[in-house]
């Protein structure tokens, strides 16, 4: 083997061995752990490698009983050993390496492995080469049967040999049917580059069990069958190489290929696989083009400039048009950000009118190029325009005036069709009185003005009229004049039978009003108060509309409790006293103890397991012990993570019982678990 293939192999078998070593679940053969894989199902045997003396027994073999769910009788189906010489370890090895040929560029000095388990018969003294499943087949840890029937629930019995029969400690497995259903991760694409000799996919784990390799499938073009991407190469500038990264608890699988042609189109997918090669669903497909954009020229000779009563023209200039299949034009508020895709023009263009512009605002433009398979340039130079129009506008219509207390409410039909800026109101006091500029610069959305001037007498008619202003600081003509008669103001009654309901998190608040069709009225503001609240403020700076006499509040937190108010807001502004308070308390978090709670005797102590907590915000476990008509006694208070407890003193009755309880947030404690009761005599 050359220097550069020893080079190339070790890259490979590192980046294998982290694939299958960084990311697996079953790191060790632990006594009775049992899967499913595509050839069969694997049974964990122990952590001794046999024959080997453990804790002074010596012992030869272990062995494998199997019966179907629901037989009484067991059947030997073998007797696993280690190997005893190098050399048998060796063809061990080498046959148990042809299941998993994603393994096959891996390098592994068997010698100095077999040096390890001479000198520790024990798997965690041979080091990381000991978490691979064919070295743990061929050590006889691990054990692979491969007589299984399909859709059959089978239960295994593991035990130890010595040289005067079966030792009595053996251990049954869970049942198991095979093949096994895998929850793995789906892999989806978030990230792709090509280059002109090179591609770049990486994919994303979702949810579920988190794959421990995965294999990848590559086309040229769009249509055709996909081929397996093997890994490595003959040569350092034709490789493939692929590993997995975890970062902040996600898996990322990603892929170097350096085996593609210049201007194509790829298209990749991936399969993951777990520590027992079970493989899940396929990932999307990625699409990677080797081609840059970079070596395509920008649009230059940028310009932009106002075409009166049209828009913004925008002109540019393309040097090579060969690679280019569309120009893409870009708007923005700001020179630095805010872009937003306008238009898309096509390679042959030099120009581009914006008919979408306000007047007098300024624009930004850039230009991205569209290449081959829709590959986008970066972005161009950055260029602005404004738009002047010099149109006269038409005055607003619609123009009403009521009279409202302490004042004159004028509405109009906002206009958002002629580039308005705003509107002026103006007033005369009187038929024959000239009309004066009333109000400041009102907003374009705005639909109503109140007047409400000291100056208003009552039984005094005042005209009013409105003026429309562009962008472009044109004025249109005075509108249509209106007129109203101030009214003597009235008071405004609290609202009535405020009532709260709460649904889950959320609160529905209701009120009556007298005076719902009171054309002074603008609207209702809603107050709320929490417990730990000083006072009543309001739940938002909008109001209610005058029709609208209820209130809906989101996402109060469990257990909290909060009163509510409401006050009526008149057209001038004026509001009515606070009604009376209705209060609501949202139901708290319920709590749920530990289940599947086992309890039994040993010598004078009881020997409590309980299942793994997994709701989320619990503090602690309080457990309990009683004497059937006494009351309960809490014996212990326990970590959250906590799933066993030893009972020292369990007392000298006759039978004794205990239960749990989970305590939550804010101290609440939840009901009580399962009842166990344990005979002490």
């Amino acid at each position: 083997m050359t220097e550069h293939q020893q080079r190339r192999s070790a890259a490979v078998s590192l980046t294998a061995c982290l694939m299958f070593l960084l990311f697996t679940t079953p790191l060790t053969a632990q006594e009775g752990g049992i899967s499913t894989g595509p050839d069969g199902v694997y049974i964990a045997l122990g952590t001794s490698i046999l024959p080997a003396t453990v804790e002074g027994v010596p012992y030869t073999a272990y062995r494998v009983e199997r019966r179907e769910a629901g037989a009484s009788s067991w059947e030997e189906i073998a007797r696993v050993s280690a190997p005893v010489t190098q050399i048998a370890f060796d063809r061990a090895f080498r046959q148990q390496m042809q299941r998993f040929p994603e393994l096959a560029d891996l390098s592994i000095n068997t010698a100095a492995l077999w040096g390890r388990v001479t000198a520790s018969r024990q798997l965690r003294d041979i080091g990381m080469a000991g978490r691979l499943l064919p070295v743990q087949l061929a050590l006889g840890v691990r054990w692979l049967d491969t007589t299984v029937e399909r859709a059959a629930a089978y239960e295994y019995r593991i035990g130890r040999m010595t040289d005067t029969g079966p030792a009595p400690d053996a251990v049954t497995t869970p049942g198991i049917v095979f093949p096994g259903l895998v929850d793995l991760a789906q892999l989806r694409t978030v990230h792709t580059h090509g280059e002109t000799m090179s591609a770049q996919v990486t994919w994303r784990a979702g949810e579920g069990h988190p794959p421990a390799a995965f294999r990848v499938f590559r086309r040229m073009g769009i249509d055709g069958p996909f081929s397996p991407l093997p890994l490595g190469g003959e040569d350092s500038c034709c490789t493939v190489s692929m590993s997995l990264v975890s970062r902040n608890d996600t898996v990322f699988c990603s892929l170097y290929d350096k085996t593609v042609e210049h201007g194509q189109l790829y298209q990749y997918y991936a399969e993951p696989m777990d520590y027992f090669r079970n493989i899940g669903r396929p990932s999307d497909t990625a699409t990677v083009i080797t081609f840059q954009m970079r070596q395509v020229p920008l649009p230059d000779h940028l310009a932009a400039y106002s075409v009166d009563t049209a828009g913004i023209r925008i002109r540019w200039n393309l040097r090579e048009l060969s690679a280019v299949h569309g120009i893409v034009i870009e708007r923005g508020p700001k020179i630095d950000s805010g872009f937003v895709e306008l238009f898309t023009a096509a390679p042959t263009d030099t120009s581009f009118l914006d008919v979408t512009v306000e007047p007098m605002q300024r624009y930004y433009y850039r230009f991205r190029l569209i290449g081959p398979g829709g590959l986008r340039s970066v972005a161009s130079a950055v260029i602005f325009g404004m738009f002047k129009s010099s149109v006269v506008p038409t005055p607003p219509n619609g123009v009403q005036a009521r009279a409202i207390e302490d004042g004159i409410r004028i509405s109009w039909a906002p206009d958002r069709n002629q580039h308005l800026k705003g509107y002026y109101v103006y007033r005369s006091d009187g038929f024959q009185a000239p009309m004066k500029l009333l109000s400041p610069l009102l907003p374009v959305e705005q639909g109503v003005f109140v007047d409400t001037s000291s100056a208003l007498q009552p039984a005094q008619a005042y005209m009013y009229a409105l003026q429309s202003v562009t962008s472009s600081h044109v004025s249109s003509v005075l509108s249509d004049t209106v007129s109203a008669i101030p009214v003597t103001p009235v008071n405004i009654a609290a609202p009535l039978d405020i009532e709260a309901v709460a649904d889950g998190s959320t609160v529905h608040v209701s009120w009556n009003t007298v005076n719902a069709r009171d054309p002074s009225i603008l609207g209702y503001l809603v107050y709320r108060k929490g417990e730990k609240d000083k006072r009543m403020t309001a739940v938002a700076d909008t109001l209610q509309a005058s029709w609208q006499n209820y209130y809906t509040d989101h996402d109060l937190p469990p257990g909290s409790a909060t009163s509510y108010a409401v006050r009526v807001v008149s057209i001038t502004q004026d509001t009515s006293d606070m009604s009376a308070a209705a209060a609501v308390r949202i139901a708290g978090v319920e709590y749920y103890p530990p289940g599947n709670l086992r309890a039994w005797k040993e010598r004078r102590s009881v020997h409590l397991t309980w299942d793994e907590v997994v709701q989320p915000g619990i503090k602690g476990l309080r457990l309990y012990r009683y004497v059937r008509g006494k009351k309960p006694q809490l014996i212990r208070k326990l970590k959250p993570n906590l799933q066993e407890y030893v009972d020292k003193k369990p007392g000298r009755v006759k039978l004794v019982s205990y239960y749990l309880t989970v305590i939550g947030e804010g101290g609440v404690e939840s009901a009580r678990s399962k009842v166990v009761t344990v005979p002490l005599r």
